[in-house]
């Protein structure tokens, strides 16, 4: 995601794999949202060689709730730059909201 992640957990008892599943996830998005990847659903959907419809549920749900803060910021936020997809700010905060248990 282009920037350093620091998990901190407080349970002495948390499952060690729950780490590797976290970094995985993130690792995930990385690979889809980046538009700065050649092969991501973001890079392929702004050269026009994937329509949203077709970039499954987590780009939908990611482009949804672009759609939503931009709506909601009255125009403060924005999943688009220069006309094309960039969810990244989005993408960042939402990666950790899903690693938190």
């Amino acid at each position: 995601m282009g920037m350093p992640v620091t998990l901190h957990v407080v349970d002495d008892e948390a499952d060690e794999r729950w780490l590797d599943d976290v970094y995985q996830d993130f690792a995930t998005l990385d690979e889809i949202f980046s538009p700065f990847r050649p092969e991501s659903a973001v890079s392929q959907i702004n050269r026009g060689d994937l329509r949203e419809a077709d970039a499954g549920q987590l780009v939908r749900q990611a482009i949804n709730l672009c759609r939503v803060y931009e709506q909601a910021t009255e125009g403060y936020f924005s999943g688009w730059v220069g006309g094309t997809l960039h969810p990244v700010g989005l993408v960042k905060g939402w990666g950790m909201e899903r690693g938190a248990p």
